[in-house]
Order: C-alpha cells, then sequence, then structure tokens
C-alpha cells in the first residue's frame, strides 16, 4: 500500500494512468516480458517492489531496470523488504529512484527512511510532495530547487535518523549477505517441515532460494487472525495475520480477503525459534 496507495489516488485524480502487472502465484516472481508489453507511448516511471512482504520472493530488479532504461522511462525500486539483506547496486540495476524504510532490515526506528535520487532524474521531473522550512534559503517564497532540499520541507527527524545511522554501522559490519543466507536457512527448515503438516496450506514457492525471510501461510480450520491470536496468547509467538498491507498480493494469491498468517525469520531468530513455533503448529493441528 506504501506503493500503490498515492498512485491510486494520483489515478482516481486523473493525474495518471495506472497499469498492474501481476505475478505467478507458484513462483512469486513477475515477468519482465509482461513489463516490457506493457509500457505505452505515454508511461513515465515505472515502480517494482524488489521483494515481496508477503512470499518473499525477490523480483527481477535488474531486468526490469533494463528494461525501463531501454525505453526512456524511470525506474523506482521500493527496497522495503531488501535493503539491509539483499544486494542492491543503483548503477547496475539500472535505478533512478531508491525508497526504502528505516525500520526493517536496517533495524533502525520507526519514522525513519530515504530516497535515493540518481542523477538521471532532474528537479523538473519531480513534484515536491511537501513544501516548507529548509533552514536555508528562507528569502524565497518557494522550495530551494537544490537537491535535497527540494524534497525535504520540514524539520527532519533528526534524533531517528542518528538512529538509522547507527543501525546502519551495525548492519554494514555485521554482513547483509551473512544475514540472509541465516534467514534463508530458518525459511527452508520451516518450508521443509510445514510441507509435512497436511492442514497447513504455504503460498509462494517452496524454496528458500531467492527470497527474503518471509513465509506465508494458512492452517484448515482456523481464520488467519484466529490462529495469529492462538500462536500469541497460548504459545507467546508473535507473527503477522491479515494482509499485509498487500490486497493485491493476496488477490493473486487466492487468500483474499482474510489474508494469511505470515512469519518473517530475522537476523536475531535462531533454529529453536522455529521450532518452537513448528511444535506449535503441530499442536494446533492434531
Amino acid at each position: 500500500n506504501s506503493v500503490s496507495r498515492p498512485l491510486q489516488a494520483m489515478a482516481d485524480s486523473g493525474f495518471i494512468t495506472l497499469t498492474r502487472v501481476d505475478f505467478s502465484p507458484s513462483t512469486g516472481l513477475i515477468s519482465p516480458d509482461e513489463v516490457r508489453e506493457a509500457i505505452g507511448p505515454k508511461t513515465r516511471l515505472i515502480a517494482l517492489t524488489h521483494a515481496s512482504n508477503v512470499v518473499g520472493t525477490i523480483q527481477p530488479a535488474r531486468d526490469v531496470g533494463k528494461i525501463a532504461r531501454e525505453h526512456g522511462v524511470k525506474f523506482l525500486l521500493d527496497g522495503a523488504q531488501t535493503i539491509g539483506v539483499v544486494s542492491i547496486n543503483v548503477q547496475h540495476d539500472f535505478i533512478d529512484l531508491l525508497a526504502f524504510p528505516g525500520h526493517k532490515s536496517l533495524l533502525g526506528p520507526t519514522g525513519t527512511g530515504g530516497l535515493y535520487v540518481n542523477t538521471t532524474v532532474k528537479i523538473e521531473d519531480l513534484t515536491a510532495f511537501r513544501e516548507g522550512g529548509t533552514g536555508g534559503d528562507s528569502s524565497s517564497p518557494h522550495q530551494p530547487r537544490l537537491f535535497p532540499y527540494f524534497l525535504e520541507g520540514g524539520t527532519p527527524n533528526t534524533v531517528g535518523i542518528a538512529g538509522l545511522g547507527a543501525a546502519s554501522e551495525y548492519v554494514r559490519q555485521h554482513v547483509p549477505a551473512t544475514t540472509l543466507a541465516h534467514e534463508q536457512a530458518l525459511v527452508q527448515r520451516l518450508l521443509d517441515a510445514l510441507a509435512e503438516i497436511e492442514a497447513v496450506e504455504v503460498y509462494g514457492p517452496s524454496t528458500a532460494a531467492n527470497r527474503v525471510g518471509t513465509v506465508s501461510f494458512n492452517v484448515d480450520g482456523y481464520s488467519p487472525q484466529e490462529l495469529g491470536g492462538i500462536l500469541d496468547e497460548a504459545f507467546s509467538i508473535a507473527v503477522r495475520p491479515g494482509l499485509h498491507c498487500s490486497p493485491y498480493a493476496h488477490k493473486s494469491l487466492g487468500s483474499f480477503p482474510d489474508g494469511t498468517v505470515r512469519v518473517s525469520p530475522g537476523a536475531f531468530n535462531t533454529e529453536a525459534d522455529i521450532d518452537k513455533l513448528l511444535e506449535a503448529l503441530r499442536e494446533v493441528t492434531a
């Protein structure tokens, strides 16, 4: 929704025409060829979620970025689920704009994040989403037409940014690739065991390869909300039931409107945590 809702609002106002490219429920991936086919003479931007926050699959950002560059279309990558664990190269991946929050795999405070703007993007290409004080050029009645001030109206969250800086250094020291490998090992452990529980339906591919630490499933006889409450109250296990701010993904998976139960193994989780969840699910489904 952080990507979809602003675009939908602009489409509803008649400012843009919005085209959505679906993904394969079995692989969790979009097709770059379908992205290419969706480009029209008026296409100005391709926005791609780098990894699904429902099934965890990492999308082919470089292939999509290359297609965008070949067609003279700007490419925005939503790195919410990947930055801090998946390698992102703005040059090699043909990224013009990279948006990311600070509170996920960067381990920073909520209310922080960033927008990388490549030199391929000019101020004339953008409209300031918010105007206000910048601490400089105070004589002008308009937002300073200079990056980053053009996009930084208002007082910045300096305390949050300091926390994000410290957290980012921690992430860098612990090597994102190592963290990703750890999360993928936990995901595979979970997937393998869930496949043996007859009452469980897992969504997306059955392998942890090419995905971040995200697994979605449902259990026969329980709504996601009911199962989430049981795991919380009876087993002290925190999961997230529902639509995960991704209604379109759930519609494609066939899990709309109730959604799924989502488990997100992270840097600080262990095999013992996964085994505790599995023991709880076996008890619930017995």
